[in-house]
């Protein structure tokens, strides 16, 4: 004669007994908790920098094909000669952890180049090449993220910080 207490028959209460003299129900749930919560403050730092680190060519790189392509096509106006302009139309976008800071044409010393530079200090240049003057209104055309258009003329003449008359290409934002 079988005896049912309030848990049911005598076999189900044996293997309640079994479960609580079980150690390993008690300590696994939580040592496996433990050991996720390690794994993830170990690997965590790692895929974010990689993450970032990725991120930040990815803007870089786009800022350097936006130069070459602004320096190819100023190269194609001064060769076809004065008077031949053309309208670019840049996208500058950061990323998800990096902003651009600016996309430069200089003014200075070096006119044949395009510089850039990331919030935090990580920038770049690209030389036009073929030395020809790649000249901005008065100050450096200093552009932020987002939508430009930029104007490409192609002009004979003396810029004003130049004495001499010579072919330049001159740049202006719309």
């Amino acid at each position: 004669m079988m005896v049912d207490g309030l848990f049911g028959s005598r076999k189900a209460m044996k293997g309640l007994k079994r479960l609580d003299e079980d150690e390993r129900g008690l300590e696994g749930l939580p040592l496996q908790l433990m050991i996720i919560a390690l794994v993830l403050s170990l690997g965590l730092p790692v895929v974010y920098s990689s993450i970032r680190y990725h991120d930040t060519q990815r803007v870089l790189q786009e800022l350097e094909e936006q130069a070459a392509f602004i320096g190819e096509k100023a190269r194609q106006i001064y060769l076809h000669g004065e008077g031949n302009s053309d309208v670019l139309e840049l996208q500058l976008e950061g990323g998800m952890f990096r902003n651009i800071e600016f996309l430069e044409v200089t003014n200075g010393t070096y006119r044949d180049q395009i510089q850039w530079r990331l919030r935090g200090g990580q920038g770049g240049r690209h030389f036009v090449g073929d030395n020809f003057p790649l000249i901005s209104e008065g100050t450096p055309l200093r552009l932020e993220e987002g939508e430009h258009r930029l104007r490409l003329e192609c002009e004979f003449g003396s810029p004003s910080e130049m004495e001499e008359e010579l072919l330049y290409i001159k740049v202006s934002e719309i």
